[in-house]
């Protein structure tokens, strides 16, 4: 039987021994009222009605263990903040992503080697902690800052490797999308520079990569080569300090 969300928390379930014949507590009941009970014994014939909810709102489902009214309030109360805060990530995640890259609302520009990527303070400050210093205090942390005479926007000059500029894109995306397209080639300038702005996250994402990369890979001279590597440690590492290793 489906019935909607109010309806839901209307109902219960509870044992009752005045109708359990052999006392081992084999019937229970559901109504709308005390007076208004159906006996269904919980043994497996009775699963299927046991499922006294089948679907409500949002397609949770209930299935029949439910003792109290007051639990199934506390289920459809959990379930729904859940759902909404699923929802709400979901949508702020999207809202970020649309901001990439655009340059309408941008309110500093990070000059990398001279390439000048459109960007964010607030998504910056939100991810590093290092790139937050730098929006704070400019004068010390990025006394590079300069005005962009273009756009009328702050912007700092960051010297990195070559190959870290590479990646420099990729690397902004993650902050605005929890998503990269990288390669291994290219992976240890993305934890280079995560190590350097210090952002845990896609040092998390960095050495899950690496871990997954290593269990497909044979014994033989690649696999050696990434061991040679120093950053592919400090991933060890940090997986070994703030999460289990696999």
């Amino acid at each position: 039987m489906s019935i909607d969300i109010d309806e839901a928390l209307l109902m219960y379930v509870s044992y009752d021994y005045d109708h359990d014949s052999d006392g081992d507590g084999n019937s229970y009941g559901y109504g709308d009222s005390d007076d208004e009970y159906h006996y269904l014994p919980r043994e497996e014939e009775s699963k299927e009605k046991a499922k006294f909810i089948s679907t409500y709102e949002n397609g949770f489902n209930i299935d029949g263990n439910i003792q109290t009214k007051e639990e199934l309030q506390k289920m459809v109360i959990e379930h729904k903040r859940s759902t909404l805060t699923k929802r709400n990530t979901e949508e702020l995640t999207a809202g970020f992503a649309a901001l990439f890259n655009d340059r309408s609302s941008t309110d500093i520009i990070l000059s990398v080697n001279g390439t000048p990527y459109h960007t964010h303070r607030f998504i910056l400050g939100l991810w590093s902690p290092v790139f937050s210093r730098m929006l704070e205090d400019s004068e010390r942390f990025a006394p590079s800052m300069t005005k962009d005479e273009e756009s009328d926007c702050d912007m700092i000059a960051l010297n990195e490797s070559e190959e870290d500029a590479h990646v420099f894109n990729e690397f902004l995306k993650f902050l605005y999308t929890e998503q990269a397209t990288i390669n291994i080639e290219d992976i240890w300038h993305m934890v280079s520079l995560a190590n350097k702005y210090n952002i845990l996250e896609l040092l998390k994402s960095c050495s899950d990569f690496l871990i997954q990369f290593v269990h497909t890979m044979a014994l033989d001279e690649e696999l050696m080569e990434i061991l040679k590597a120093a950053q592919f440690w400090e991933c060890i590492t940090y997986r070994v300090v703030f999460g289990k290793l696999f």
